[in-house]
């Protein structure tokens, strides 16, 4: 028979091994789209950007709802919130170019903003919500998303070092794999990101069901 603290782990692992198996069958989800959407599929609001929106919508919806369950922790999550909120903007920036000529998807810095403000009015409760939020496996995964972000689609997804490449006289292709780097990594990120909420609002709730 498990003790409480080993079914708690228990339980933690599988749920790991399901988001490792999620993150493959994506991947060779995208495959497949290749060959519905074909060139289309990393296209300017096409399926993978899409998609992607649809992602950063969930995680927006997990740190809302557990920001009005968890009020000790409501600034924190209103801080994720906002990040996940000016992600979708900056997604959809080809629709909002057209909509807001002059802001454009830019508009969407007043969620970080107003969340930063937010923090720093209340900024004795940030330093211990960020405290804790350091020491919970969702701060390693939020981590390894800023690497996928940062490291991979925009240093692997760098026009010039593809262009270095496959020939300064194939920018179309060059263009292309760029967009299928940058959009694909993007996603997994914003996956990494999906997943890092549900660990955050579980591990806020087993903490104050022990207080």
């Amino acid at each position: 028979m498990l003790s409480q603290h080993e079914q708690q782990l228990a339980f933690y692992w599988m749920r790991l091994i399901i988001y490792c198996f999620s993150l493959i069958g994506i991947v060779i989800g995208i495959w497949y789209l290749t060959d519905y959407f074909e060139s289309d599929t990393f296209s300017e609001n096409g399926i993978i950007e899409n998609t992607q929106c649809v992602i950063l919508g969930l995680a927006t919806a997990v740190f809302a709802w557990a920001a009005y369950r968890f009020k000790t922790y409501r600034i924190l999550l209103t801080g994720f919130m906002s990040l996940c909120l000016f992600c979708i903007f900056r997604e959809q920036d080809a629709w909002f170019d057209a909509l807001l000529p002059v802001f454009s998807w830019r508009i969407g810095f007043i969620f970080p903003a107003l969340a930063i403000l937010y923090g720093l009015l209340n900024i004795k409760s940030t330093k211990r919500q960020v405290i804790h939020f350091l020491s919970t496996p969702a701060s390693y995964i939020m981590y390894c998303a800023m690497i996928v972000f940062v490291p991979t689609a925009q240093c692997l997804g760098h026009k010039s070092f593809i262009l270095s490449i496959v020939g300064p006289n194939n920018v179309e292709l060059a263009r292309g794999v760029r967009r299928m780097i940058e959009e694909s990594a993007e996603l997994l990120g914003y996956i990494l990101i999906l997943i890092a909420a549900v660990e955050l609002y579980l591990n806020i709730r087993a903490h104050l069901r022990k207080i």
